[in-house]
């Protein structure tokens, strides 16, 4: 019941706004950071301890900077409020949450949350929904939070099950199908670039799969004309690899540090710097580069996406599934913004906390081939 309310709040949270981006779910995130601290046993790794403290200290001086060469500050307090918030409140949460559940009851229910978002999300096409929002074009938007978090996690998950035979090809064909038809609602080219990479793979790791990858591109080389007229009309197909925008605002970024490298150290200002086209960097490390410098970009990625780190494990099966969590991501890391929306990070950060506690723990079954 407690992880079933975690959710519901996490993902509804939009819905439950109480000031700015504070919303009912920041409520319950401070209830549980209480309940850590009045539990005697509770203990914060040094490890996170030192870079929330490092996050918390560079976003101060990030928003000195920002006060002294710039004139609005609103912005960049309601930034810098969430950003120590983040650092705070919400690591002591997820850490807490990773002593109360088990790693697999939070990974099963990331996936039963995922196909119910997806289920919501193709009711939205036949019946006005309030909780989606079509975009007058093509595409169905969740207007409740953490779907590109569902998504990532549950393919992650299902990849590395189906890899160590914990479930059948039918099950993963399942997931795949209610995948792409989320991807076909949501018209999110990064969702299906990581699922498309996640997949790669998956059949990279299979033995038997050298037999029948160059089949299958063989077949759909063969095809490809016909297919591609089939498809080239959706927004995610379309213009998948045409859009060449997000490059061009990384590309005015990185002048920006040629000219001036001091913006590594401290940012360009909170909320300050876009490029050509009015828009900040679509890319999450250069962005919170351009706000918070190089120290407080590395301190927010290794407090959400620290379940990386166990690449270096010596477990092969921690290496696989953070391989998978890994690639599935990389499209959404590498062409979007950083966020700050508590029902999109804290899933990734109690993945992160499991693996900073070492209670990311992954049951294996041995392959049979």
């Amino acid at each position: 019941m407690f992880l079933f309310l975690i959710f519901l709040l996490c993902v509804f949270s939009p819905f439950l706004a109480i000031f700015g981006n504070f919303t009912g779910f920041d409520i319950l995130i401070l209830l549980i950071s209480v309940r850590a601290f009045l539990d005697p046993k509770f203990r914060l790794p040094k490890t996170i301890v030192f870079v929330s403290l490092g996050l918390i200290l560079t976003s101060i001086s990030s928003l000195i900077y920002t006060a002294i060469f710039f004139v609005d500050h609103y912005d960049a307090l309601m930034n810098f409020g969430q950003v120590v918030f983040l650092a705070s409140f919400c690591v002591v949460a997820s850490v807490y949450i990773t002593s109360v559940i088990k790693l697999e009851h939070f990974l099963d229910t990331v996936v039963i949350f995922f196909i119910g978002s997806v289920g919501v999300l193709w009711v939205s096409l036949f019946f006005e929904l309030p909780i989606v929002k079509f975009d007058l074009v093509s595409r169905y938007l969740p207007l409740f939070s953490g779907f590109s978090a569902l998504f990532v996690i549950a393919n992650a998950y299902c990849f590395y099950r189906f890899s160590n035979r914990q479930i059948s090809s039918l099950h993963l064909l399942i997931v795949l199908l209610i995948s792409f038809l989320g991807v076909y609602v949501t018209q999110q080219r990064s969702l299906l670039a990581g699922l498309i990479i996640g997949l790669v793979v998956l059949i990279m790791t299979e033995k038997k799969s050298f037999l029948f990858v160059p089949l299958a591109l063989a077949a759909l080389l063969y095809n490809y004309e016909l297919i591609f007229s089939l498809v080239a009309d959706l927004r995610v197909v379309g213009t998948l690899l045409s859009d060449k925008s997000r490059v061009k605002l990384v590309e005015d970024f990185v002048a920006t540090i040629t000219a001036n490298p001091g913006t590594l150290l401290h940012g360009y200002g909170i909320e300050k710097w876009v490029g050509d086209a009015g828009q900040e960097p679509h890319n999450v490390i250069l962005h919170m580069i351009s706000d918070y410098g190089i120290f407080g970009a590395f301190s927010y990625i290794t407090l959400v996406f620290g379940y990386g780190f166990n690449l270096l494990k010596p477990s092969s099966n921690l290496r696989l599934f953070s391989l998978f969590l890994v690639v599935c991501m990389l499209p959404n890391f590498m062409l979007h913004t950083y966020t700050l929306e508590r029902g999109q990070l804290m899933l990734f950060m109690i993945l992160s906390a499991y693996f900073f506690t070492s209670r990311f723990v992954m049951n294996a079954q041995v392959k049979s081939n």
